[in-house]
This record gives structure tokens, sequence and C-alpha cells, in this order.
């Protein structure tokens, strides 16, 4: 069933008109102004009873420095109110990057973005565990002991009402500690789409697929479905959704991520 739900939204997705500029929950947005502070929270919820904020936290800002050309910095962080779990709420990997944008009119929009994620997440158990259970597409952020080189290419769209985009990227993950570990190529790819129901108000969609291309293992490949809605057109744009992953093995322990997440900009 899951699977049938998310091969439906792909396809509605794909089928938005490509006429601006539409918003995703997790891959790039459109920038909006020349400064930007994003703000999220990935919480999973794993069957049994957990604090809601035992959760995925991401800070993040974007600069604007030349017409189309921004800088971007990430921080995240993994924290834990569990008393059955070691209080190890840590910093994962920080990712300085840039995004360049690429008006192809007044409603559409292509972004390339290209960032480098440091070493700086710790070889403990709460930060890779709870982030990639919350957030399986920002391995990068989560992995231990690994400096990433990331890329992503998107397109955002919109209509008068509807909007869609689509994205495509990959990570070269590499290891900075002899410990054994391999080099991995991680390639993305995800559609997303939306219909606004008022000057304020949007209802939003989103499929992600995950690809550990270099890994031989049988759950190499995941995906996840998001939906939710979020305020546009003003300042402060709060925007909360639920994410379901579709996939076996490490995952299958999720039974759902809420996400909560503020973006403020001039």
């Amino acid at each position: 069933m899951k699977i049938l739900a998310s091969f439906l939204l792909a396809t509605l997705c794909l089928s938005f008109p490509s006429s601006g500029v539409a918003q995703s929950f997790l891959n790039p947005n459109t920038p909006q102004g020349s400064f930007e502070v994003e703000l999220r929270m990935l919480h999973p919820e794993l069957g049994s009873e957990i604090d809601l904020f035992t959760a995925a936290y991401m800070a993040s800002m974007r600069l604007q420095v030349d017409e189309g050309f921004h800088v971007t910095l990430a921080i995240p962080y993994v924290a834990t109110n569990e008393s059955n779990i070691d209080n190890e709420s840590d910093f994962g990997a920080i990712e300085a990057g840039i995004l360049v944008e690429n008006s192809h009119g007044p409603e559409s929009v292509s972004l390339v973005s290209g960032s480098i994620s440091l070493p700086t997440t710790p070889d403990n158990f709460v930060v890779p565990f709870l982030g990639l259970l919350s957030d399986w597409e920002g391995f990068r952020h989560y992995a231990p002991d690994r400096a990433t080189l990331h890329g992503n290419y998107g397109f955002r769209a919109r209509g008068e009402q509807l909007s869609g985009g689509f994205d495509v990227g990959a990570d070269i993950s590499i290891p900075t500690e002899d410990n054994d570990q391999d080099t991995e190529l991680i390639l993305y790819y995800g559609f997303s789409g939306a219909v606004q129901l008022s000057e304020a108000f949007e209802l939003g969609s989103e499929f992600l697929g995950t690809w550990l291309a270099t890994s031989d293992s049988d759950d190499n490949l995941s995906h996840s479905v998001m939906l939710g809605g979020r305020l546009v057109n003003v300042p402060v744009r709060p925007t909360f959704f639920i994410k379901l992953y579709i996939a076996e093995g490490f995952l299958e322990e999720v039974d759902h991520v809420i996400g909560l997440k503020v973006n403020l900009g001039n």
C-alpha cells in the first residue's frame, strides 16, 4: 500500500505544469530574499513512545553575495531526552556550500548546489543512530569519521495554483580515519509538488529516493514520501510534514517521521 501511495504521489508531482517557484521539504528551497535562516526538527516514531524532542535538528543559513549566487551553512544537532539512552547529544557534520540560482522566466528556476561536510560527527551511538533514522537522505550529516562532497541539481516551477519540481544529486563520502572503511557513492533523486489553497497556505507532497551505489547489500535502495502544509508569502514560514519510509532493513524500525521547520527571511 505504501509503494502504491508513493507511486501515485510521484505521478502527481510529475504532472504539474512547468510554468515560478516551488519549495521542498528537504531539498534546497528557491531563495526568497538576500538572507534566510531555516530551523528544522525531524522526530522519528519508533513504535515505542519516545520524547518528542528526541530528534535530529538542523540550523541552516543562506546569504546572497551576488545576483544568483549564495553561500550556505548547515549545522546539524541530534538530541535525546531518553533515560534509557546515554545522553550523547552532539553536533553532526557541519556543512558549508554554495547555491547558484538561474531563473528561466518569472515562473521557473533551476538551482545548482555544492557543499562539503566536515568530519565533525562524533563516533557515538546517538548521533548516527537517531540522525540516520530521522534523516536518511541526509546521510552526510550523521556518518562519523567521514568528509562528504555533495552536489545537487534542482528545478522548481509554479503555475497559477499548482507547483512542482525535481532534484538529482550525489554524495562522495570519504573516510577520514584508518578504519578499513571505503569511499561511498550515494545517489539521490526526488519529485515535489504542491497546491496553493490560499494566498498564504499550500499543501505539498514529496517523493525521494536514495541509492547506495557502492553497496552490494539487498537494502541499498530506499524511498520516502512526505505530505505536509506550509505558510507562503510571509516573512516567517512554518512547515509541518509527515515522512514515511519505503525501505527494508534499518529503516523498517521507523513508523514515520514528524517534521517541523521554520524559514525566516527578508
